[in-house]
């Protein structure tokens, strides 16, 4: 079974990410493409995978980092004295 790039995925950053792969002598498998495109498909829910694999190329990173929500944390203010003062 061949790999086929599912309709989400910018085929000219996936070609981009391709040559990022082949120029850090790293070329991807079909295994490695589904399992990258698997990846990338989890985060859909919190992250554009294009700019997830944007990102990947512009850093010639060898695999795909989804970035997390950040967590929204209630800050709170912590009573210290003078200088020591600060917000969690």
């Amino acid at each position: 079974m061949t790999f086929a790039l599912p309709d989400w995925l910018d085929p000219e950053i996936w070609a981009d990410f391709e040559r990022v792969r082949r120029l850090i002598k790293k070329p991807l498998t079909d295994t490695a493409r589904k399992r990258i495109v698997k990846k990338l498909d989890d985060a859909r829910s919190y992250c554009d995978p294009n700019d997830c694999l944007g990102e990947t190329v512009e850093n010639c990173w060898q695999g795909v980092y989804p970035r997390k929500p950040e967590d929204k944390a209630i800050e709170k203010e912590i009573e210290l004295p003078g200088p020591w003062a600060k917000r969690l």
